[in-house]
């Protein structure tokens, strides 16, 4: 699991990102010690019947979307366009780049991205994060093309490149210029010009429900490979560590009434338990209680509290109001 600084500075909290083969008992430790607020996994759809293990780990989590893969080899074959007035070319100025900020608005202005199935995060920034990820493609080992029609500038799309391969990033046609054959076109030219960089494999992804873009895929050549779950797990540790903090004796019949105890006064609808360890008659606990955490979507928040014995997470509790 590695962090995201994009992530966390566009959200303000502590993400995490990986792709996991399994959902593993040791997952709690890792969010515990990297003191993760929200974990983004991304989980081969063939293991989405290991699901369950996170309810019985009791990790909230949402499933924020489902990833479809395609990929292509590179090759220098010549194909028929069905658009003469294409132009394709990489940024050369501060002025090319602006007119891709411009078709980055225009292309993602309403697109709904994983982010968006998360109420705890705060969507205003994504349009800026998608800018700052086209223009990161062509700085750090990848790159952005502009495609232009009869000298007018059409849309834009991104590679980052990984051991050999070019994945897809951010990239799309803008309305003005959609059914003109383009987004077609350029999927057909681009094992070429990948080429010419000397890789060897193409892949990028899509929103299973995007069946559209799918569909040109399959046209230009490309092939269905693979499908993964995008899993967003709130743990909000990070948030619930930097809050206000309790040390006190355990004198109460079980964990609830401990909380309650510990939380007088505070107002909630639902309180949410994850107890790792049985907690010992009068032992000494560490508590953390977060700030309210702003539920996006709604007028709810949520609160985070963690009990803890000498560095060791001994139960983790969410209070949803």
């Amino acid at each position: 699991m590695y962090h995201s600084a994009v992530d966390s500075n566009r959200f303000n909290f502590n993400i995490y990102r990986d792709v996991i083969e399994e959902i593993s008992p040791a997952l709690w430790q890792e969010l515990f010690s990297k003191k993760v607020d929200v974990a983004i996994l991304r989980l081969a759809s063939k293991k989405q019947h290991e699901l369950h293990l996170l309810d019985q780990l009791g990790i909230p989590f949402i499933v924020a979307d489902t990833l479809v893969e395609y990929s292509i080899r590179s090759n220098t074959k010549e194909v028929k366009l069905m658009n003469e007035h294409m132009n394709v070319y990489e940024p050369k100025d501060e002025n090319d780049w602006k007119a891709v900020d411009m078709m980055v608005e225009k292309c993602f202005g309403a697109y709904s991205n994983h982010y968006y199935s998360n109420p705890y995060l705060d969507k205003t920034g994504n349009i800026e994060g998608y800018k700052e990820w086209v223009r990161a493609c062509s700085k750090d080992n990848g790159v952005t093309f502009i495609v232009e029609h009869d000298g007018n500038k059409a849309g834009f799309f991104s590679l980052q490149f990984k051991d050999g391969i070019a994945h897809g990033a951010p990239g799309g046609i803008i309305p003005e210029y959609e059914g003109a054959g383009l987004y077609l076109d350029f999927h057909k030219i681009l094992p070429s010009l990948i080429a010419k960089k000397g890789l060897k494999m193409l892949r990028t992804s899509t929103q299973v429900q995007n069946l559209t873009v799918q569909r040109q895929w399959t046209m230009s050549g490309w092939n269905f490979t693979s499908s993964a779950l995008t899993l967003h797990l709130n743990t909000f540790i990070d948030k619930a560590l930097k809050g206000k903090e309790i040390s006190c004796a355990f004198t109460h019949n079980n964990l609830v009434d401990f909380l309650n105890s510990q939380l007088a006064g505070q107002s909630f609808q639902q309180m949410r338990v994850k107890e790792m360890m049985a907690l010992e008659q009068g032992a000494i606990y560490d508590i953390f209680i977060s700030a309210p955490i702003e539920n996006v979507s709604s007028s709810g928040t949520c609160t985070s509290v963690l009990i803890t014995k000498d560095e060791k997470l001994i139960a983790i509790a969410w209070l949803m109001s």
